[in-house]
C-alpha cells in the first residue's frame, strides 16, 4: 500500500510538475494582486480531502489512502514570462510596475504524511495560474482555468519548467458530477488531452463547483489512470 499511496501523488506530480530576478521591486514597493474566485476558493486553512482510485485498461480500484489537500499561506510571487533569447523577465503592467500577484501556497499530502509536495497558485483577470508546482518555478505561469469560458472554451499554454517545454491545449465545459462529498451540478468541466510529459502523452481533466473548488480529478498517462473524488471539502 505505501507503494501504491507514492504511485498516486506521484501521478498527481506529474501534471502539476526562486531565485528573484535581477532589478526586481523592493518589497515594500509592490502592489501584488490578490483577486478570488468561488470556484476556486484559496484561503488558507482551508482543506480539501479526497478518495483515490488507481489501475490500469480501465479496471479502477479504491485505494486504503486518501489525498488531502490544505491551503497553507499566502506568498507573493512575480509574474515572470520568457523574454529574449529566453532569458526570464518581470512582466509589467500599463504603467511600467513590475506585476506580482499573491499566491497561495497549497500542500499536496497522503493521509500518513509519507509523501508531500507543494505548489504556488495565483489568479489574475484571465483565470488561475499555476506559478510553481512541487516547488519548480513555471514560466510563464500555466493557466490551467480560463474564466472568459462564455466566449473562448478553448485556449493554449506554453510554460517552461527547469528547461522543460510544457505545451498544451484546454477546453471546458459544463457537466454534473457525482462523487462521495454528493451531487454537484453545475461543475466547471476542464481537460486536456495528449499532453506531453517526457516521452508519454497525457490526459488530464478535473470539475470545479462553486464555493468549493475541485471536486474530481482524472490523470492518465501511458495505461496508467488515477481519479480524486472530493469526499469532504471546505463548508459551502
Amino acid at each position: 500500500m505505501k507503494r501504491s499511496r507514492m504511485l498516486v501523488l506521484a501521478l498527481f506530480a506529474a501534471f502539476w510538475s526562486m531565485t528573484p530576478a535581477a532589478g526586481q521591486e523592493k518589497k515594500e514597493d509592490r502592489k501584488p494582486l490578490y483577486l478570488v474566485n468561488s470556484f476556486y476558493p484559496r484561503e488558507p486553512g482551508l482543506q480539501w480531502v479526497y478518495r483515490v482510485f488507481s489501475g490500469k485498461g480501465g479496471q479502477m480500484r479504491e485505494e486504503r489512502g486518501k489525498v488531502i489537500i490544505t491551503a497553507e499561506k499566502t506568498e507573493d510571487l512575480p509574474f515572470k514570462d520568457l523574454g529574449e533569447g529566453g532569458k526570464e523577465v518581470i512582466k509589467s503592467d500599463k504603467d511600467k510596475n513590475q506585476i506580482w500577484v499573491r499566491c497561495t501556497r497549497f500542500k499536496v499530502s497522503d493521509d500518513r504524511g509519507e509523501k508531500t509536495q507543494y505548489e504556488d497558485v495565483g489568479i489574475l483577470e484571465e483565470g488561475v495560474y499555476r506559478f510553481r508546482s512541487a516547488d519548480k518555478e513555471m514560466v510563464p505561469p500555466l493557466r490551467f482555468f480560463s474564466f472568459d469560458l462564455k466566449n473562448n472554451k478553448t485556449w493554449k499554454v506554453s510554460s517552461r519548467s527547469e528547461e522543460k517545454k510544457v505545451e498544451g491545449t484546454f477546453s471546458a465545459d459544463g457537466a454534473m458530477v457525482k462523487v462521495p462529498a454528493g451531487v454537484f451540478e453545475n461543475t466547471i468541466h476542464i481537460f486536456a488531452k495528449d499532453f506531453p510529459v517526457g516521452d508519454q502523452k497525457m490526459d488530464v481533466e478535473y470539475w470545479f463547483a462553486d464555493k468549493v473548488g475541485m471536486v474530481k480529478q482524472r490523470v492518465k498517462l501511458g495505461d496508467t489512470e488515477m481519479i480524486l473524488e472530493l469526499e469532504k471539502g471546505p463548508a459551502k
